[in-house]
This record gives structure tokens, sequence and C-alpha cells, in this order.
């Protein structure tokens, strides 16, 4: 009977927590509807890419009851998205959601797979199909969009779209879509290259960069490319040459030395040779890659500036080869970026080819910079920003507290007050010969106030001239009175508790039995 009443009681409350936690069922994300408009422009159109600024407006209509967790979908066709994932969307200064990557096709990639000689689908490329890539979004917002019932969004792109290296000229279809209804169409134009040339060449191109709010500004690739020459040329490069690649140190670009292969590890670049029957302009069909060894590097040195690599292995026959550094952007002054064109300044880029000591190659050439993501605001109505750090440190140098992040990245004007800590043991403290003022304004960049504590000095104590003995006196034993009360409750409680537990065991046995 009474596991029965158990199980009863599971039940009911089982029935309770389903019927409690029905309205969470019921309160499912929703998609919301909207109204949506969009524009694709052309920016540019050479080599092997277009670059785009694709705008999307969408508008909520008034009335909808948005929760947390409901969502805009979208599409784009042959077209970059540009760092769009993750990308928080505002309304009115507000965050009010976030940009969520569903999927995407990568057609340049899938076109070079499907292209290389002997893959059954290579007489069936369509160059048309193999621009950028196709991704789906899907706008999600939180707690924060209840606030309005009517809003009016803006989603900006700026993008480069590249093709597969075709030699063929050809028209791209870009498109937007909107829970799935197309809110902009444009053909673009993008050419092929043209075959490779058949002797030693290093080509220093583009250098990409990325932004996703149009003020701040992330390092991407440099585009450093070696041309592999007919192996009866006196410069065929072999393994064991060494390759130098240089930024100069005065420009605000460098390569990320964390993201950039260790020094001591093996890379590889894959063979690019185009097919002269390649890319005719009647079938648009052919084979772009050539197969073979891939060339194979060795790191020699990773550093800020320069990159060294050994080739311990490449090809004899003419190709092409991509070696794709990562960068950090160092400087985002106008020094390095161009507000206004939404693009890096060019910079004077190096690259070195060595045998042993001698340098049988060498480049110098001014590589652009452009910026994917977002359209980047002008400088002017970037606010400046800096930062203050302070540290507490002795005469030495070593640290007595942990350095003070007093202000991060506030707008440049700003007040700020260090604190002067007291240490034990330790005069007052002076600011260090370099140090920025304990009280000032916030500049551009980082101001470090550094505070320096002397040690004080501890005066050796004086003996007295007729010292005085002390007596010694016996200690005196000093403890409570003894009552004998505290004891004997005790003894009490522990008897009455004992007879207690007893009564009650013989009057459970009788029941039992």
């Amino acid at each position: 009977m009474f596991k029965n009443k158990i199980a009863v009681y599971a039940f009911m409350g089982a029935v309770c927590a389903l019927f409690l936690a029905q309205p969470a069922f019921a309160d499912t994300a929703k998609r919301i509807d909207v109204d949506a408009t969009g524009e694709i422009k052309e920016i540019e159109s050479g080599g092997t890419y277009n670059r785009t600024n694709t705008k999307v407006n969408i508008n909520i209509k008034n009335g909808q009851n948005i929760n947390a967790g409901d969502y805009v979908d979208l599409k784009f066709e042959s077209l970059n998205d540009a760092w769009l994932e993750d990308r928080d969307i505002r309304y009115k200064d507000t965050i009010i959601g976030k940009m969520k990557f569903i999927k995407a096709k990568n057609n340049v990639s899938e076109f070079s797979r499907r292209s290389i000689k002997g893959h059954p689908e290579a007489e069936n490329i369509i160059p048309e199909k193999s621009a950028a890539r196709d991704s789906e979004y899907r706008l999600i917002f939180n707690d924060q969009a209840k606030k309005f019932s009517n809003m009016e969004l803006s989603i900006d792109i700026v993008a480069y779209n590249y093709t597969a290296w075709v030699n063929h000229k050809y028209n791209i279809e870009h498109s937007v879509k909107v829970n799935n209804r197309e809110i902009a169409h444009k053909t673009g134009t993008i050419s092929g290259v043209n075959k490779a040339s058949p002797e030693v060449d290093f080509r220093i191109s583009t250098f990409l960069a990325s932004s996703k709010d149009g003020e701040n500004v992330d390092g991407n690739i440099f585009d450093f490319g070696i041309r592999q020459s007919d192996k009866n040329n006196p410069k065929h490069i072999k393994p064991g040459d060494i390759v130098k690649m240089k930024l100069p140190e005065s420009s605000g670009v460098a390569f990320d030395t964390k993201l950039n292969p260790k020094e001591g590890a093996v890379g590889t670049a894959n063979t690019q040779e185009l097919y002269a029957n390649y890319g005719d302009n009647a079938t648009s069909k052919g084979v772009l890659l050539k197969t073979g060894v891939n060339l194979k590097y060795k790191v020699i040195k990773n550093s800020s500036h320069e990159l060294v690599y050994q080739i311990l292995e490449i090809a004899d026959d003419k190709a092409f080869y991509q070696f794709l550094p990562k960068l950090t952007i160092l400087d985002t002054s106008e020094k390095t970026i161009n507000y206004s064109e939404g693009k890096l300044n060019p910079i004077s880029a190096t690259t070195e080819i060595y045998r042993g000591d001698d340098k049988y190659f060498s480049l110098d050439k001014s590589a652009t910079g452009v910026i994917n993501g977002t359209k980047m605001k002008s400088y002017a109505d970037i606010k400046k920003r800096g930062s203050v750090i302070v540290r507490y440190q002795d005469e030495n140098g070593a640290s007595l507290a942990p350095e003070v992040l007093l202000a991060n990245k506030v707008q440049v004007g700003t007040d700020y007050t260090a604190e002067e800590k007291q240490f034990e043991g330790f005069e007052k403290a002076e600011l260090l010969k370099d140090s920025s003022p304990k009280t000032g304004k916030v500049e551009e960049g980082v101001k470090i106030v550094t505070f320096v504590y002397k040690k004080k000095s501890i005066p050796a104590p004086e003996k007295p001239s007729n010292p005085v003995k002390e007596e010694k006196k016996p200690k005196e034993n000093i403890s409570a009175p003894n009552t004998g009360f505290e004891n004997d409750f005790i003894k009490n409680l522990l008897f009455m508790g004992g007879a207690a537990l007893s009564v009650i065991s013989i009057i459970v046995i009788r029941k039992n039995y």
C-alpha cells in the first residue's frame, strides 16, 4: 500500500510539472514578418574579383510581439558575407540582436577541386557559378528588442568577391534574400587571369583586413605569390632555397606571430597552373589546376616584420604558389587606414630569395590594402580613444601590487586621477622619471602612471647606559572555580536521552512482533 501511495504522488507531481511548464513549450521562437529592401553596388571590377557594397534595410512592422530568440532569415548568393558572423545588430545604440551563421557553400573552393585534371565533373564546370560563395544567416533578436514596437535596421557589407582562376570573362549574378524573398539583384563582371609567366617572379599583391563596426580594423592576410620558372632557367627555384618576406617596421601593419606557423613548423602551398586550353570563351570548360608535388617549406623565422621560409620540396614544372601569412593591424590612425575610401594605405613590401649566400632574386613593391566587412566611418566621426594604466613598484622595479587599468579605451579628453597607495615599510611614493602625470586627461594610445616607493630606513635601537634588570615574578595559576554544575548537567542529560531511546526501541519491537 505504501509503495502504491508513492507511485500516485510521483504521477501527480509529474502532471503538475508538465502543467506548469506548458507555457514554456508554447512560447517557441518564430520568424518575424518584415518589410525589406536592398541594394548591391559594384564599386570596383578587375582581375579575378569585383568589389561590392551590399546594403540590407529591414523594417519591423508595428504591433509585432518580439521575444528573445525570434529571427529573420537572410541569404546571400555569389556574394562574400565579409565577417557577418556574430556581428551585433544595433537600433538606437542598443544591441537588439546578433547575426548567426547557418551554412555556406564555398563556390570558389568547390570549383577548384572539381576542375583538377581527371575529376569526373571537370568538363561540366560553369564559371558563372564559381564566384564568392552562397551563405545563409539568421538575425536572432534578444530581450532588448522588446523595447521597440517599430525598428528600421540597416546592414552594410563591403566585400571582395573572388572567382576561380579562369582565363575567361563572364557575368556573376549577385543576389540577397530576406525571409526567402529576393530584395536585391545585380550582375557583376569578373575577369579571369592569364597563364602564369614561365620565369621566376614574386607577386606582392593585396593585403586584406576586416571590420565589423566600421571603426575597428582587424588584420587578415597578405598575398605573397611565387612563380616557378622553367627548369632550364638558371633561377629555377630548388629545394634548400631561402625565401624572405619583409614588411617595413615603420608601417602600421605587421605579421601576426601568434597565428602564423611557428618556427620549425613545416607547411605546404598548393600548385596553381593554368592550362592553355582552359577557359575557352565559347564553352567555358577545361582544366584549371595542375596536379603533382606541392611546394613544401619549413619556417626558419617568424617575427612581426619578417618571415623566412626554406623550400623543402617544389615541383619542376612551371607553376604558381601562394603564401598567405596572417596580419595584424598595429596602428588604426589615418597613417595606416584610409577611412574615407575604406581601405588600407599602400605599404612597401620586400621579397628576397637566397641560394646559400647568393641573393639571386629581390623585389620591392608597393602593395595596396583592402578592408572587407561593414562600410568604414569617416575618421572625423570616430571618437579617438585611449587607456590609462597605473603601476606600483619599488626602486628595483619589483611590483608591489597588481597594475590597475584605470581607463580602458575611453574618449580622448576624459579626466583621470591615479590613486597613490601607501605600503607598509615604504615611504611616500614618487613618480618614475618617464611616468605620465598622476592626474590629467586621456590621450590617444596608452598612458602609464608609475609610482615608485623607497623602503623606510629603520634606525638601530640605542643601548641604555645603566641597564636595569627586571625582577622575575612567579607566574600565578589562575583558573575558574569548579562548581560541578556543568559536568553534572551533561551526565543527567545523557542518562535521560538513553532512557528515552530504550523506551522507544521496546515499543517498536512489540509492534513488529
